[in-house]
């Protein structure tokens, strides 16, 4: 399809639209003509893996903890934020399946909105790692944990967290 082209792909008498992804990749402009709403899910599930979206500190749709931990927010505060959280992850996850209890916690990533400085980001993440204890169990709700600190996050929040989660057969054990 050129710039001038007026058709609608696949319409009569309009191009062909490609018909393998490679194809597609090929035809792609160097820039994006439009761009649509976010085109994601807060959960995406392959097989028995549940990858779940980033989930900020928001509480009724509102950023209830923001700014740079080490200068506006407290260490204390920002280990309460990456318990909502992990609590907003795990909920996101429970939506999708429709129940936690065949979820088993595999793998989180905390991000710490950090002022320059701030290097205990693994601190902040205790916080996510016990509310995922706390709900699933200390058998589901282990995990391997990276913390990470950035310059800035969506909406100011002061931390970030995604996770993987498994989706227990009840035939076999994900130990």
């Amino acid at each position: 399809m050129t710039d001038h082209d007026t058709t609608t792909p696949g319409a009569p008498g309009g191009p062909t639209p490609p018909a393998t992804a490679d194809e597609r990749l090929a035809a792609l402009p160097e820039e994006p003509t439009e761009l649509h709403p976010p085109r994601y899910s807060p959960v995406h599930r392959a097989g028995n893996v549940l990858n779940a979206s980033g989930q900020v500190a928001m509480r009724g749709g509102k950023i209830v903890t923001s700014g740079l931990v080490g200068r506006d927010v407290t260490l204390e505060d920002a280990q309460k934020a990456a318990w909502l959280c992990a609590t907003n992850l795990l909920t996101a996850v429970r939506d999708h399946v429709g129940s936690l209890d065949r979820v088993r916690a595999h793998r989180i990533t905390v991000y710490v909105q950090s002022a320059p400085g701030f290097t205990d980001q693994h601190l902040v993440g205790h916080g996510a790692s016990e509310a995922l204890v706390a709900v699933l169990g200390p058998d589901r709700g282990g995990h391997g944990r990276s913390a990470l600190g950035l310059a800035a996050l969506p909406l100011d929040s002061a931390v970030e967290v995604d996770g993987v989660f498994l989706l227990e057969d009840d035939s076999e054990n994900l130990g």
